[in-house]
């Protein structure tokens, strides 16, 4: 079985600005309750060990903690830093080097632990996927996704300033075994 999260389900939408927190904390719609239980999911043993390819040149990446590959960018990596930062997430180059920052709109990092790149509403579009899902104190009864197609280079103004991404939808679910701190995100390509 592969393992991984499909959503389908009508979407919350709010506004925010790029800041630790930002999100409107109105009223909680259509929220997703998984259909099973993580202790339960088989394993895969697909994936390989790391490789180093330097220290990040944006200083800035100070705590990164979601990875996933570029698929408009090859050899390019998104990353983002852990709770407490700001709502943005950075494009790195294949030998580290900065290639851009990005602030979602709206969002808020709680406690983002990992991202992933996949398959979203639109057929041909790649989707990158924030899990704001850490809970270390087991203190969220309703964890959020962040959904948006993959940030295209070009809307990097000439001073080289962060880009805003406008729109990112906000997927909400519960666990149907109470909280959790996740530390993963996977994505079910098919």
């Amino acid at each position: 079985m592969p393992f991984g999260l499909r959503f389908l389900l009508p979407l919350y939408f709010i506004a925010s600005g790029c800041s630790p927190n930002s999100i409107d904390r109105g009223e909680v719609t259509a929220i997703f309750t998984a259909s099973y239980i993580m202790q339960d999911l088989e394993l895969c043993e697909l994936f390989e060990g790391p490789f180093a390819a330097g220290e990040p040149e944006n200083s800035a990446i100070d705590e990164a903690s979601g990875l996933a590959v570029s698929r408009a960018y090859p050899g390019h990596v998104w990353t983002h830093n852990d709770s407490g930062d700001f709502n943005r997430i950075f494009l790195i180059g294949p030998d580290a080097e900065d290639a851009g920052t990005f602030c979602i709109e709206p969002s808020g990092n709680r406690n983002w632990e990992d991202m992933a790149i996949g398959p979203g509403p639109a057929v041909g579009i790649n989707y990158l996927y924030i899990a704001d899902i850490g809970d270390n104190g087991s203190q969220y009864d309703v964890n959020r996704i962040f959904r948006f197609p993959e940030p295209s280079l070009a809307d990097r103004d000439a001073s080289g300033g962060m880009i805003s991404i406008v729109g990112a939808e906000m997927i909400q679910f519960r666990y149907p075994d109470g909280m959790k701190d996740a530390e993963t995100l996977m994505i079910d390509p098919g």
